[in-house]
């Protein structure tokens, strides 16, 4: 079925990167100044999505497209270390991101984008925090715990219930 995605490219705290390329599975295309592409015409159904941009760490990773206007924000890390938990949140029974979900510790949270993604960096070193991801309409999650060694990062996707 025919679908069309649109999106951003953009660094972890916002700031658009722009004339950069950004493949999405055969097709490429270039983002604007303001880190804008899009895709008019791509069939649905699972695709990859990639992105490289000088000084920032290769952004890549699955997405679903659905059929009809979809949209996808990319964020980039920094090549400088750091610590850090990112990763989206999805609604559970259509699979669709949630836009403006709390994600995060008590000390620190943020909300989630557009895409339901979200990035928290700067994490303690060996350190265990309690996470919890929160949006009113929706159960919350139970608190978890997360632990992050070294300079890595850590990939955690949530899923919530109506």
């Amino acid at each position: 079925m025919p679908a069309s995605v649109a999106g951003q490219v953009r660094t972890f705290d916002g700031q658009p990167v722009g004339n950069v390329p950004v493949r999405l599975g055969a097709q490429t295309v270039v983002a604007d100044a303001a880190g804008n592409f899009s895709f008019p015409q791509i069939l649905s159904g699972p695709a990859e999505v990639q992105v490289n941009a000088p000084g920032y760490l290769q952004a890549s990773g699955s997405v679903m497209v659905l059929a009809g206007p979809n949209r996808v924000d990319l964020l980039l890390l920094s090549r400088e270390p750091r610590r850090l938990l990112y990763g989206r949140v999805f609604e559970d029974c259509s699979g669709m991101p949630i836009a403006g979900a709390r994600v995060g510790t008590t000390s620190y949270s943020m909300l989630t984008a557009a895409d339901g993604s979200y990035a928290l960096p700067n994490i303690g070193e060996n350190t265990t925090f309690d996470f919890r991801v929160e949006k009113e309409g929706y159960k919350s999650t139970p608190s978890g715990s997360f632990r992050i060694f070294g300079e890595g990062s850590r990939s955690a996707d949530f899923i919530l219930q109506r």
